[in-house]
């Protein structure tokens, strides 16, 4: 009798053990990125679109061949409480920065594709770390010359997005959104473009993801997580002390790869 009063007690210790355990949510270093609707384009497609050629997925990076021969599409952290989340705009470092908070330079923002049923706007707070939203521009500037826009900062800033409305940050915990923190946001450098600017091309997310598992929750998604629903390409501009740097070679760490 003895016995199996333990081994009840085992049993329930353990179930109480799994209902308590923490919510995996998967992510990482990078947040995930799922395959589009057949009627939109992926990361690849939007980067061929871009730049011209065909690009291929190798890993978490993009490789681009024939007309963007040289070209490369190379995934920064979206996430990762070892690394430094400011990412320079002219120096930041694939192998230790982090998308979340940006820092200094002079950039041209230039606003590129859409593929979402909500209007699209995206923006900055201004410097710092707080939430005042900057309308930079809309979707409906795709391809005029209100579709671009020059912002010169020194110090940290923040990249916003308000699709339909709704508001989020490239600093994740400024996300709060049902119980979780949400990613909007995905960031590659652009790299082989042969000029003295210093590219990112950074691709939204406009829905909250929601996926709660084996923690007693109702699964729940609403996003589709393919993060091509508005994409900004930043082109920053070095100054000459950047560019003497960029000259002899000492940005060579940024193509190191983890």
């Amino acid at each position: 009798m003895l016995g199996r009063r333990i081994f009840w007690l085992a049993v329930i210790a353990a179930v109480v053990v799994v209902m308590r355990a923490p919510c995996v949510f998967g992510v990482y270093d990078y947040t995930p990125v799922n395959s589009p609707p057949v009627t939109e384009e992926d990361h690849a497609g939007i980067l061929s679109i871009i730049y011209g050629g065909v690009f291929t997925e190798s890993g978490v990076d993009y490789i681009g061949s024939g007309a963007s021969a040289g070209i490369s599409a190379l995934r920064v952290y979206d996430f990762d409480e070892e690394y430094d989340y400011n990412l320079d705009l002219l120096l930041g470092n694939l192998e230790t920065d982090v998308d979340q908070i940006w820092t200094d330079g002079e950039a041209t923002v230039t606003a590129e594709v859409k593929y979402a049923w909500d209007s699209q706007s995206f923006g900055w707070n201004g410097g710092g770390t707080g939430t005042d939203y900057y309308e930079l521009f809309t979707h409906e500037d795709i391809g005029t010359p209100d579709g671009t826009k020059v912002i010169d900062i020194a110090g940290d800033f923040l990249w916003g997005y308000r699709p339909n409305g709704v508001e989020w940050w490239s600093l994740v915990s400024e996300n709060y959104n049902m119980g979780d923190y949400e990613d909007h946001m995905v960031t590659y450098k652009i790299e082989g473009l042969g000029g003295p600017e210093v590219t990112w091309m950074v691709f939204m997310e406009d829905r909250p993801y929601i996926w709660y598992e084996g923690c007693g929750w109702p699964q729940y998604s609403y996003s589709d997580r393919d993060y091509n629903d508005f994409v900004v390409e930043i082109s920053a501009i070095p100054e000459p002390a950047t560019m003497f740097l960029l000259g002899f070679g000492g940005l060579v760490l940024l193509k190191k790869r983890k």
